[in-house]
């Protein structure tokens, strides 16, 4: 196939990415977007699960929700809250996201407390129907992204002037797209420890000093776990107003939700999420991963009320819960150097990601300031701290492109 030029190539398809080519396509720049996967948004993830042999249901299972405040102006909130609700108004207005006046319960050592209920006067939560999965589709919609291929290595130095030598693979058979592309400036979004492998394999594609930085930043690993447990109009008792919940310092736990207060399902799928040390002590273990999930949904069932668990997991086929691994789940370590990274030797060498941290930001933990105290929704967090990084590095591109563009 011949080499296709383009003026930036963005390496990964979450929400910080296609933040990214957003702002860099509407200024008029030639932008393709790589994603390994055969889908659109990062951790706003939504999978299926099969409730019958004919019928499934949907799971959030990693992004629950987003937060808008209700007056970002105000001097105490964030450029990260005001990007989420820009975002957050703009998919209301096509129709993917939906205001959830939700009662989320946060178990302390000290006992339950609820830290959003319906009529916050400072926040609103939303989420999308179709499944946080839509999220990536709308941000994605007109952008050239190409699903299903992976950046081999890549070589040369761009200084926006002498592109980028860039080798892809596909990771499906019989690919329409090109193996190799050329670009005036490469944008990673995809996670730091990702990039820096793919930047090691290059000959001098990176200077040592952004190669120790990506290595310096740390997630916590997570696993994720849903299930069905019973027909939505037959609920346990314990969890008829039930919808989410955070778990404060819990070996096991971070946060559980009923899906089916999100959206109309004629099944109730309960999704949890575990705490990092559950996580890394079973991410490897593929073998063991439904036993694993299982214990992560009958904990949370018996903190949430439910004296007869296995009872709960009886009312479906237990082969039908799903339970899935994320590597990359919460920032542990982030970058503090700023809301983006570039290369100190090659500025068209560009990283961006919920890991990028303004120094003042880095050291305490991501949260949105209100009266209710809503430190238990660090994922919502992270989305605004993507999203602000998109932006940022998108703004440094343009900035450093105005030079000519080379010849082809």
């Amino acid at each position: 196939m011949p080499l296709a030029l383009v003026d930036v190539a963005i390496i990964g398809a979450g929400l910080s990415g296609l933040t990214c080519a957003n702002i860099l396509q509407r200024a008029g720049l030639q932008v393709v977007v790589i994603e390994k996967s055969r889908g659109y948004g990062g951790r706003a993830a939504t999978k299926r699960i099969g409730t019958s042999a004919t019928s499934s249901e949907r799971a959030d299972h990693g992004l629950r929700f987003l937060k808008r405040a209700r007056n970002t102006a105000e001097s105490r909130y964030s450029c990260e809250d005001a990007l989420q609700a820009q975002l957050t108004d703009r998919l209301v207005k096509q129709g993917v996201l939906t205001s959830w006046p939700a009662q989320v319960q946060h178990f302390r050592k000290t006992g339950v407390t609820t830290v959003l209920k319906d009529g916050d006067p400072d926040v609103q939560l939303y989420v999308a129907p179709e499944g946080a999965n839509s999220i990536g589709k709308a941000l994605a919609l007109n952008t050239n992204v190409w699903l299903d291929q992976r950046l081999v290595r890549m070589r040369g130095s761009g200084n926006f002037v002498d592109p980028w030598q860039l080798e892809l693979e596909s990771t499906i058979e019989n690919s329409v797209y090109p193996q190799r592309l050329s670009a005036r400036s490469v944008v990673f979004s995809c996670p730091p420890e990702q990039s820096a492998e793919i930047l090691r394999r290059g000959a001098n594609a990176a200077s040592k000093s952004t190669l120790e930085a990506l290595d310096g930043v740390k997630y916590d690993k997570c696993i994720a776990a849903m299930c069905a447990i019973a027909d939505s109009d037959s609920l346990p008792r314990e969890l008829a107003s039930f919808q989410c919940a955070s778990f404060e310092s819990h070996p096991l736990l971070a946060w559980a939700q009923l899906e089916s207060s999100k959206r109309r399902q004629k099944h109730a799928v309960l999704t949890v999420h575990s705490s990092a040390q559950f996580g890394e002590e079973h991410f490897d273990n593929i073998e063991a991963l439904p036993a694993a999930g299982e214990t992560l949904l009958q904990t949370a069932l018996r903190h949430l009320g439910v004296t007869d668990t296995d009872a709960s997991f009886k009312r479906v086929a237990r082969d039908r819960l799903v339970a899935h691994r994320w590597k990359y789940a919460f920032v542990r370590k982030p970058y503090s150097g700023g809301s983006f990274l570039s290369d100190e030797l090659d500025a068209s060498l560009v990283f961006c990601g919920d890991w990028c941290r303004a120094a003042s930001e880095a050291d305490k933990p991501a949260t949105l300031p209100s009266k209710s105290n809503v430190d238990a929704a660090h994922d919502t967090e992270h989305a605004g701290f993507a999203l602000a990084s998109g932006q940022d590095a998108a703004n440094h591109v343009l900035c450093r492109l105005q030079q000519p563009k080379p010849s082809l």
